[in-house]
Order: structure tokens, then C-alpha cells, then sequence
């Protein structure tokens, strides 16, 4: 049998010990500019995404309300479709990095156009901001009522509570179908008006539900089979990155 010498041995250990101990791989470097691109391409897609959910909402919601009109033979002027503030208006915030202004919702504008030219009034329900809470009631409305006109909104009256403190919309709704507005400050006080369809992004925008209430109650129940026939509940996320 014959034998290695021992330089050989040595050189074939200290080859496979290397093999064993191979010096780490350096990490690629992170192209910090190919990610910022990639979080602002996701960015508009998911903006893009939010705003057509809008605007299929909308479109449904316009349908059907043009159904009810017919079904029901509404004379014009007679009835309304009532908004929250927040169903129409998106709140200020920032769009791939720059910040923004508060900015119609796509789609809001003409869904706004079309009710009223179908022959309906449009009702805008809106609470007091914390920005404006040193306003009297009626500057808070006169400000409000700027912004949408700036936005080229198409409706009939505008409507706030008449004390700051006041989230329950009920009295509004009521305000409306009863023609009486003693409890509400509003811009123009109407006839009694039949209200065929809601539009907001909280329980709360809807007649008789509270959100610790309705929480509990299945979703299936029958109490909510007004959602998506005249009861349109958005999304309620920002129209932002």
C-alpha cells in the first residue's frame, strides 16, 4: 500500500478546510431608489383601486335610485337622496407624498348632478370639524357650504347639527321628511321631502343604527337589507397613500 506524502496530505486538508470555511457572500446592495419607485407605483395603484370603488358604489346606487323614481312614480322636487359630508368629500391628507386639500370623490360630483337632474334634491348632512370648532354654527355652515360649492356639487340644502357637540342625525333626517328645521341650522329650509336613499361611511349616517348597536347584530339579519338597495355604506379609508 502505498502512502502520500505528507505535504500532499497537508494541502488537500487545508483545501477542503477553506472549501468548508468559504468566506460569506457579500449582500447586494439595496437599490434604495428601485424601492421608493416600487412603494409609489403601489401607491397610485392602490389610490386608483380606492377611487373606483367610489365610483361602482355610485353607479349602482344611481341606478337604483332612478328604479325607485320609476317604480314609485315620484313627482320631481318631492323627494331626496341625503349625504353624509364624508360620502362626497375626502378628507385632507397626502397623495404619494404631497399633501392635499380636501378633494370631491371620484364619481361624487356627477352622482350629485344626476340625482338633482333627475328630478330629486340632494341633502348634504355634515357634522362639525375639530378645525372649526371655534365657528359659530352658522360660520361652520357658510364654510362648508364654500367648499361645496368651490367643488361644483350639485344639491339642495346643507345641513348641521345646532350645537357643535352634536353626532346624532336622526333630528336631520327628521328635519327633512317633516319639513320642520326649528332643531337644525340649514341653508335652506324645504317642504317635507320623502327620502329614498342614504349615503354614508359610518352606521351612524343612517336613520336609527349606532355603531355599538349594530356591531352585535349578524350580518346577515334582515335589519340590513337596505344596504345596497337604497342604503349605500363607502368605504371609510383616505384617498391616500
Amino acid at each position: 500500500m502505498k502512502y502520500l506524502p505528507l505535504y500532499v496530505l497537508l494541502l488537500l486538508t487545508g483545501a477542503a478546510v477553506y472549501a468548508v470555511n468559504l468566506p460569506p457572500v457579500p449582500a447586494a446592495p439595496v437599490n434604495n431608489d428601485l424601492i421608493s419607485l416600487e412603494k409609489k407605483e403601489e401607491s397610485k395603484t392602490s389610490f386608483v383601486e380606492k377611487q373606483l370603488i367610489y365610483r361602482q358604489i355610485y353607479n349602482m346606487a344611481f341606478d337604483n335610485i332612478s328604479m325607485i323614481v320609476d317604480d314609485n312614480k315620484l313627482k320631481s322636487k318631492t323627494w331626496a337622496a341625503v349625504f353624509s359630508y364624508r360620502a362626497l368629500v375626502s378628507e385632507a391628507t397626502h397623495v404619494f407624498g404631497q399633501p392635499i386639500t380636501e378633494s370631491a370623490i371620484s364619481g361624487a360630483k356627477d352622482l350629485s348632478c344626476n340625482i338633482e337632474g333627475l328630478g330629486g334634491r340632494v341633502i348634504i348632512i355634515s357634522n362639525y370639524s375639530e378645525e372649526s370648532m371655534g365657528l359659530s354654527q352658522l360660520a361652520q355652515l357658510r364654510a362648508t357650504e364654500s367648499e361645496l360649492k368651490a367643488m361644483k356639487f350639485c344639491y339642495s340644502s346643507l345641513i348641521v347639527p345646532n350645537t357643535p357637540d352634536a353626532t346624532n342625525k336622526n333630528p336631520r333626517f327628521t328635519a327633512v321628511t317633516s319639513g320642520d328645521y326649528e332643531s337644525v341650522i340649514t341653508t335652506v329650509k324645504l317642504p317635507p321631502l320623502k327620502i329614498i336613499a342614504y349615503f354614508g361611511t359610518k352606521f351612524e349616517d343612517f336613520p336609527n343604527f349606532k355603531a355599538n348597536i349594530a356591531d352585535k347584530i349578524s350580518p346577515d339579519s334582515s335589519e340590513f337589507d337596505p344596504f345596497g338597495y337604497n342604503y349605500f355604506l363607502l368605504p371609510d379609508f383616505q384617498l391616500s397613500k
